[in-house]
């Protein structure tokens, strides 16, 4: 039996014993007790406030060790990894895919003209499912766009061309950088996101690997931005009553 019984029988049995004792006239007749009814009162009191404090002190060691226990289950460290890989994965899908855009790019952007007009006809097809011949059930969540090298959009699926770049925007990284790929995770959303839900858009965080190359003969940077969102709400669903 550990101390946190033997406290709590103890301040039961004192609590019961002396009230009883002082009913039956037992006190009466054992005068030191009853010149102390004030102190073992006090004591019984004292006893069972000992218990509830070492009662509720156990009880929170046990919940963080719960706690511990139930992180080290999850295995947040292993979890984090995981997720990282099938980010990469899914990228990795997809940049042979993109490496095509490019070539195709760069053998059509003779001038800024032509370039726009190759990644317009290029994202309509992509977005709804054509890929160079081929046909895509599924297709990718992406964004293509083009930049000149003076920092003026290019194309853009929904940016006029000839707008400038906003100062903090990740493609003035770009413009230096010139060709390779980077991470970029941000709260936007795409032409297609935007499609499935074109009232009410979802809350949503995209990760976005962009890949971008130079296209020299037009003086302009073709980037291709992979999304992968994570939709954490979504818009009411609006049922219809039955009658």
């Amino acid at each position: 039996m550990n101390i946190e019984k033997i406290t709590m029988w103890a301040s039961v049995i004192i609590a019961i014993a002396i009230p009883v004792a002082d009913f039956l006239g037992v006190i009466d007749n054992t005068s030191w007790i009853h010149a102390r009814l004030t102190t073992w009162t006090l004591l019984a009191i004292g006893m069972l406030m000992a218990y509830l404090m070492a009662h509720l002190s156990r009880r929170e060691a046990d919940e963080q060790k719960n706690k511990a226990e139930l992180l080290s289950a999850i295995n947040i460290e292993g979890t984090l990894k995981d997720f990282r890989d099938t980010l990469e994965k899914s990228w990795s899908a997809r940049k042979a895919d993109i490496e095509r855009i490019f070539t195709e790019a760069v053998a059509h952007g003779h001038n800024k003209d032509s370039l726009a007009a190759f990644l317009a006809k290029t994202f309509l097809g992509l977005s709804s499912g054509q890929f160079f011949g081929s046909t895509i059930p599924l297709p990718w969540d992406f964004t293509l766009l083009a930049i000149d090298y003076d920092g003026n959009i290019l194309f853009h699926p929904s940016i006029p061309r000839g707008e400038r770049i906003e100062v903090d925007s990740y493609l003035q990284g770009v413009l230096k950088e010139r060709n390779g790929d980077l991470v970029w995770i941000n709260n936007s959303s795409s032409e297609q996101l935007f499609h499935l839900f074109p009232n009410r858009p979802p809350t949503n965080r995209r990760f976005t690997r962009a890949y971008f190359r130079d296209i020299s003969d037009a003086r302009a940077l073709v980037i291709f931005e992979s999304h992968i969102n994570i939709v954490d709400r979504l818009p009411a669903l609006q049922h219809q009553s039955r009658s």
